[in-house]
């Protein structure tokens, strides 16, 4: 059974435990940054994932094509769709002038509810944290990152012409995302699996 957490307007008693950082204006590295929240979130590195080489924004220059296709599904796994209403919250009012707050789990006054665990591949993953967000961050982290980097994904490379001469009639697929109205309408699951 999972336990519950409720955010409440007052924030008198909540531990706030998110730091200010600054992530490169690049969709890889925007796409880690926001792997790297779910990290803080979620308890991976006690299933065995290393995920150092993927969260560690700052070098997003480093990832190979295999690296940014790993990250492209990983973070679909843990896409906001499927983690809202289980440890991230679309809840602007709670992240005061930042576009997105952490939240210790023992602070008991936060209008949300959080589960114990959620489930990744075959892992149950304990929640450590909580996260709430802007809708500007969610666009600007994961919305605008994937669909650029599913969109490199999906175009073959051989179509990619090196030299272009002239005009081209080359159009680019478009990627699709399936979006979540990410409004406060939250479930009472107590865990979600994530295949």
């Amino acid at each position: 059974m999972a336990s519950a957490v409720v955010l409440r307007n007052n924030r008198v008693g909540v531990e706030t435990t998110g730091v200010t950082v600054t992530v490169p204006n690049n969709p890889r590295a925007k796409l880690m940054y926001y792997l790297n929240c779910m990290c803080v979130v979620l308890n991976l590195e006690n299933k065995g994932y290393d995920l150092t080489r993927l969260t560690n924004y700052q070098q997003y220059y480093n990832l190979s094509n295999e690296d940014e296709q790993a990250l492209v599904l990983l973070c679909l796994k843990l896409s906001p769709d499927v983690m809202e209403g289980k440890c991230i919250f679309l809840n602007p009012d709670a992240c005061g002038d930042s576009q997105n707050e952490f939240f210790n789990l023992k602070a008991a006054n936060i209008t949300v509810a959080a589960v114990q665990s959620v489930v990744v591949g075959q892992a149950r993953v304990a929640v450590k944290e909580i996260m709430c967000y802007k809708l500007s961050w969610l666009q600007n982290n994961f919305l605008e990152p994937i669909t650029v980097l599913v969109r490199k994904i999906k175009e073959p490379q051989q179509s990619r012409p090196a030299i272009t001469y002239g005009h081209s009639s080359y159009s680019r697929p478009a990627a699709s995302y399936p979006r979540n109205n990410y409004r406060s309408s939250q479930t009472s699951d107590s865990c979600c699996t994530i295949l």
